[in-house]
């Protein structure tokens, strides 16, 4: 299989599959945004059109088409989704579309009153059809172009937030409840994964997912957002049990946070089946690449995804301070093809 807008996928995919199986130690992967085209944009940018997913292709499918001479470690994947804030419209919920994308309402008041079996995964309900024909037309039209993957994953307290009004007082107040209710986010996301994974054939024996990577075998992009908010101690109980529990269904997860969560980089880390831990910056927290030091530490080995800036990885190669394990998304300062892929030859001699 070829993809016409990745010219080098083959390259990139092997060092993908080398640096996600620890084999990549001393090496580091560099994905490059040039002015006028982020990644970061695009996804704000496809937002508003929701749930319209034709018109969200044909963007993914520009922007994707003019990126195509980045001899970078980026992968031109299209993500099937209505975005990261819809949950509750599988379970009967109100959906709305905003600009920002999709917003689904919490159907939970109170989970001592509440009928779990109403979170059951139904194949017939409206929207995960539509799911399934979003997936199914990006397939179909990206077909020799450019890979797809499914939508993201919502598990955990992640999940429990879009259904619940009230998790983080059931923290306490309801502990057993909150984490039947945390497993029924895990027994929806994989029934919902795969049958939209379905659709998606293999590359070279894995799954391109999100952030424009490849992953090997079965394994799955996932997150902790809400957990930035609580303590490791709720990580410990409420996290880590399940997030190794999918993990070990798929034989292992890509971990994203934002820079929120620093604090739970060293519990993730010890966390079976992560194959690499992502670090996000936010704008009202430290950025990843300052904290490198100490989530290199924490991460005890695991290969990390961080943001930087041109200028920083530029200096860090020259002074080869630079740390290896790691694939470094360059966000800034970087005007041009040409640029990009002279700096990629730099990353490729690191």
């Amino acid at each position: 299989m070829k993809f016409e807008y990745k010219k080098n996928i083959d390259d990139v995919v092997t060092r993908h599959n080398k640096l996600w199986r620890k084999n990549f130690t001393n090496k580091i992967l560099v994905r490059i945004d040039i002015e006028g085209l982020s990644i970061v944009d695009l996804d704000i940018n496809l937002m508003q059109y929701v749930p319209d997913y034709k018109k969200i292709f044909s963007l993914y499918k520009d922007f994707h088409k003019r990126r195509a001479s980045i001899l970078d470690d980026s992968l031109p994947v299209a993500r099937a989704s209505l975005g990261s804030a819809a949950l509750s419209q599988f379970f009967g919920g109100k959906i709305e579309f905003t600009s920002g994308g999709a917003f689904s309402r919490p159907v939970i008041d109170d989970l001592k009153s509440f009928d779990f079996t109403s979170l059951e995964y139904d194949p017939e309900n409206k929207w995960i059809k539509y799911q399934m024909n979003m997936v199914k037309y990006f397939t179909e039209n990206a077909k020799g172009l450019f890979p797809v993957c499914v939508s993201e994953m919502l598990m955990g307290l992640v999940g429990a937030e879009l259904l619940c009004k009230t998790i983080y007082t059931d923290i306490y107040v309801n502990p057993k409840l909150l984490m039947k209710l945390i497993e029924k986010t895990v027994d929806f996301y994989i029934k919902y994964t795969d049958e939209q994974r379905k659709y998606i054939e293999k590359y070279r024996g894995g799954f391109f997912e999100m952030f424009d990577v490849w992953l090997p075998g079965n394994q799955i992009w996932n997150g902790i957002d809400t957990y930035g908010n609580c303590s490791p101690d709720v990580y410990l109980k409420f996290g880590k049990p399940f997030y190794e529990e999918i993990g070990k269904y798929y034989g292992g997860q890509w971990m994203h946070m934002h820079s929120n969560a620093l604090h739970l980089v060293k519990e993730v880390a010890k966390t079976k089946y992560i194959s690499a831990i992502s670090i996000f910056d936010d704008f009202n927290s430290p950025r990843g690449f300052d904290k490198l030091d100490e989530i290199y530490r924490d991460a005890n080995g695991i290969p990390l995804h961080i943001l930087c800036t041109k200028e920083e990885l530029l200096l860090g190669m020259k002074d080869k301070t630079l740390k290896r394990n790691v694939y470094y998304w360059c966000t800034s300062g970087v005007k041009t093809v040409k640029e990009a892929n002279e700096i990629m030859e730099k990353v490729y001699e690191y």
